[in-house]
């Protein structure tokens, strides 16, 4: 059994699926922008989004990141903070954080 590729082809799988949640979060806030009585509003008729109501103030978004950035998952931050976790990898995309570095077990 070659377990080194077998994790290398999970790890791809993996990043695929990280991709495609990226892409279908992305589609779900740009879906809850509209308030599901008209199929569109003056703002996406011009391309231009509305801000999204959020009870998050911009520190928790500043804790969220800086922990995301250390290392702790999206599941665990969503769960301290008035946030989900499709606003948290949308917001993460958007403003590209950096990804946490593996840590080395060694």
């Amino acid at each position: 059994m070659d377990v080194a590729n077998i994790v290398a082809q999970v790890e791809m799988e993996r990043q695929i699926a990280a991709k495609r949640l990226a892409d279908l979060d992305q589609l779900l806030e740009a879906l809850r922008r509209f308030d599901g009585t008209r199929a569109l509003t003056a703002d996406a008729a011009t391309k231009t989004a509305r801000p999204v109501q959020s009870k998050a103030t911009a520190e928790h978004w500043a804790d969220a990141r800086q922990q995301y950035e250390a290392g702790t998952p999206i599941s665990e931050i969503a769960k301290w903070f008035p946030l989900s976790d499709a606003s948290l990898y949308a917001r993460m995309k958007q403003e590209r954080w950096k990804k946490p570095q593996p840590q080395d077990h060694a």
